[in-house]
């Protein structure tokens, strides 16, 4: 039964048109969703059920950290009182990172709440919904379908210690952000070449710097190579390559400048501190104390975030 013309002005009769309809529905279900609805979605999500996984927990490492923030916002010093053991005074052993990142929380928890612990509890539990949100982003643009990268992305936030840390004031969370968002960043930069990708890749590897000195080898080193080998791919002058490499670096060696400055007011020398004179040292036998990070029931990866072992098994074709 024929019932209009087509649009080449052949008939378009019922097959044609269920045809059609098939097709469109198809479209209607494989059409990816707009990126900042999911995105905000996902954040909400996340977010909230970090925040109804129950209140931060400080810990003594969190204490003294936020303990520097406290003392900037109220005494405009970076001198502190150790609460517990009386060890760390008057300066904090951790880097400054995750206290400057706590000063808009205290400073308004103070203004508005005359609390300066009020609104810490939200800093861990947005960086975590945050990284949620950039891993999503991430897989699809690595070439994975937003119902695929959605699922991972999930899995990630409800499957792995991701979940324990939104709860715990470290630096962990912060540098897991720092390495997602400096990576995106950077295939972004690959496929559109400009350069405000590269400063945030350099800002966001300067951040984890910030954090602690060792995201210089974990983040700051891996991202720096994988932005020098895309800067070189990119046809171009070796002015403009120069440049995009200063753009690049430059966050990265202020943070370092930062925590260079930072070490010399606590300790009076760079690089100093508690951890220089460690006794401990690395003396564990290599294979022991592989199996133990990996197995172990105290502290073995494998075991507090199984879903990794699907990394073992899909390593061959990850590669």
């Amino acid at each position: 039964m024929e019932v209009g013309p087509g649009a080449l002005g052949q008939p378009v009769g019922a097959g044609s048109l269920n045809r059609v309809l098939r097709l469109w529905r198809r479209d209607r279900a494989t059409a990816a969703p707009r990126p900042e609805r999911l995105s905000l979605l996902l954040f909400g999500v996340t977010g909230l059920v970090y925040l109804l996984s129950g209140k931060t927990f400080f810990g003594y490492d969190g204490e003294i950290m936020y303990r520097v923030s406290e003392s900037i916002v109220l005494r405009h010093s970076v001198q502190i009182a150790d609460p517990i053991y009386h060890f760390n005074e008057p300066y904090s052993p951790y880097a400054i990172g995750l206290s400057l990142l706590m000063l808009p929380f205290v400073a308004i928890g103070v203004a508005v709440l005359h609390d300066p612990r009020a609104l810490v509890t939200l800093l861990e539990p947005t960086i975590t919904a945050a990284t949620v949100v950039l891993l999503n982003l991430l897989l699809v643009e690595l070439g994975c379908s937003w119902k695929r990268s959605l699922v991972i992305s999930l899995c990630y936030a409800f499957g792995t210690l991701a979940w324990y840390y939104s709860g715990v004031l470290f630096t962990e969370p912060v540098i897991a952000l720092c390495l997602v968002g400096g990576v995106l960043s950077l295939r972004f930069y690959q496929h559109r070449g400009e350069w405000r990708w590269l400063l945030i890749a350099g800002a966001v590897s300067g951040t984890a710097v910030l954090m602690r000195w060792d995201s210089m080898l974990l983040v700051a080193a891996p991202i720096g190579l994988y932005g020098l080998v895309a800067i070189i791919r990119r046809p171009g002058a070796m002015r403009r390559r120069a440049l995009e490499l200063a753009v690049l670096g430059a966050p990265i060696i202020g943070a370092a400048a930062v925590n260079l400055a930072y070490d010399l007011i606590r300790f009076r020398e760079a690089l100093g501190g508690p951890y220089k004179a460690d006794a401990l040292g690395f003396s564990t036998p290599l294979p022991k104390g592989l199996l133990g990070l990996w197995l172990s029931p105290g502290v073995g990866v494998f075991v507090y975030t199984p879903i990794l072992l699907m990394s073992v098994i899909a390593c061959r074709w990850f590669y």
